[in-house]
């Protein structure tokens, strides 16, 4: 949220990416609801996101159902 090219947030966001990098770890960015969020965070390196534009919050059993619907093996 408000995280706009040079402003205190992306500071944070851009320097903890590669700190996580360092450390060995994956970063997940919280929160992530629009197209230019995302955007921005695979600019800066970051490995996966979690938000309102890839699903609203839902039931255990709907989460059960889209995720055997997406299983690849």
């Amino acid at each position: 949220m408000g995280m706009e090219p040079g402003n205190r947030n992306w500071k944070l966001v851009e320097s903890m990416i590669p700190l996580a990098e360092i450390l060995g770890k994956d970063t997940v960015a919280e929160g992530v609801q629009e197209l230019r969020h995302l955007e921005q965070l695979r600019f800066l390196g970051c490995t996966y996101g979690q938000g309102y534009l890839f699903a609203r919050p839902m039931t255990l059993r709907d989460t059960e159902s889209l995720l055997a619907s997406r299983k690849t093996w």
